[in-house]
């Protein structure tokens, strides 16, 4: 977040003495927890202190990094303007995060002002690797980020105007509101650029807002404008998404029914081998990642996770895999060639998924109706259960380069 409304800024100097800030990072760093509070209405702001957290211009205006952050949370809290919980405690019992909220008075003070807001970077490019190499890196615009970002920016103003609820069981309870009106796709480098050196964002793509972290069995007590909602997702949107991209349809039936010597293998062993099948180069790596998955599964206290871990144990063995994910590209022959090709082909995929999905999400947008994404699916109000159906009976990929791309 950023805003040059003096307003913001001498309301930060006004309070520089009592916090005791003796360097401009800590200014500017107070300043943008002051601008996230505002948007969040006087609920809970989350954030990371993870200590692989980098700077990067585009992504982060004010240029703060972890260091400032925690000396300036330190020095508001001891200043008694701020509270902070540190650790696992999301509302809504998902994820590590530090959680920290505005004292009345302060709060009371900044509702005052009126601040103009510049949008963030809607767009992020970060870096390939795993999750301590994955930084926001700056890039060259193109037609496609540009035209990506206004459409970010017509779906972010909608769901400013958007009350998202989580609530219990029975509906009648508010648990917490879920704001986020800045939210952006995160695309991934892999270092494809066209002929000026403009990266392609074709790889990754995805939008992540605050309900993503719920689990799948809480995001149906998400609320939206005071009514229930439904989850619609695209069945089997993976193998879909190739097949659309190579046949130029879906396929028909379920993709992850499979018999092997007469018996029924279950439909999430099917899917997680080809999935990991999908991110890896070999059969062998394949497998690993396939039972890395399923052992963080053991110490659950979910009955489905449970199961799923049972069926496991009977499939884990290297003998048994490999038989799955040869049947399964001996099933799916137009697309057996897109497999065991590695991450890089894997980002693509998602990027074709995330375009498809985020096609609908702006077709709503023109029509005034809030959505919310996760992943391959989309959360809206229950009386737009049909559309919405609908819309990806019918949705095609908006870019057909990205697909040329890809096969």
């Amino acid at each position: 977040l950023q805003s040059h409304s003096p307003c913001i800024a001498d309301f930060v100097k006004g309070i520089t003495k009592r916090a005791g800030f003796n360097r401009v990072k800590q200014q500017n760093t107070a300043k943008l927890i002051f601008l996230n509070f505002i948007v969040a209405q006087g609920h809970a702001v989350y954030l990371s202190l993870d200590n692989n957290f980098k700077v990067n211009m585009q992504a982060n205006p004010l240029v703060v990094g972890v260091d400032a952050l925690r000396t300036t949370l330190n020095r508001l809290v001891n200043a008694g303007l701020i509270s902070r919980v540190g650790g696992k405690n999301l509302p809504y019992g998902n994820g590590i995060s530090t959680t920290i909220n505005p004292s009345p008075d302060l709060y009371k003070r900044l509702s005052a002002l009126t601040v103009l807001f510049e949008y963030p970077q809607l767009v992020v490019l970060r870096t390939c690797g795993d999750n301590k190499k994955k930084v926001p890196i700056d890039y060259l615009d193109t037609m496609r980020s540009d035209t990506i970002k206004y459409e970010l920016q017509r779906y972010n103003s909608l769901l400013a105007k958007t009350k998202i609820e989580l609530r219990d069981d029975t509906g009648a309870k508010i648990i917490e509101t879920l704001v986020n009106p800045y939210l952006k796709r995160m695309f991934i480098d892999n270092d494809e650029v066209d002929s000026v050196g403009r990266p392609r964002f074709n790889a990754g793509g995805r939008l992540f807002g605050p309900w993503v972290s719920l689990r799948s069995y809480e995001r149906p007590n998400i609320w939206i404008d005071g009514e229930p909602t439904v989850e619609e997702d695209y069945e089997a949107s993976y193998v879909n998404v190739m097949y659309m991209a190579v046949t130029g349809a879906r396929y028909v039936g379920d993709p992850y029914e499979m018999r092997l010597s007469g018996k029924v293998i279950p439909r999430h062993i099917v899917k997680a081998v080809a999935s990991m099948a999908v991110n890896n180069t070999s059969k062998l790596s394949a497998y690993k990642a396939f039972c890395a998955d399923y052992d963080k599964l053991k110490q659950s206290t979910d009955p489905k996770k449970s199961a799923h871990y049972l069926d496991y144990q009977q499939y884990k063995l290297k003998d048994q895999v490999d038989p799955v994910l040869d049947k399964f590209l001996a099933m799916h022959q137009p697309i057996a060639h897109l497999y065991l090709q590695g991450k890089e082909l894997g980002n693509k995929v998602q990027c074709l998924e995330s375009d498809l999905v985020f096609s609908i999400v702006d077709e709503l947008t023109w029509a005034g109706i809030p959505c919310l994404t996760v992943h391959d699916s989309i959360i809206i109000s229950k009386k737009h259960q049909g559309l919405v159906s609908g819309l990806m009976d019918r949705t095609t990929f908006p870019d057909r380069e990205l697909v040329a791309w890809l096969i």
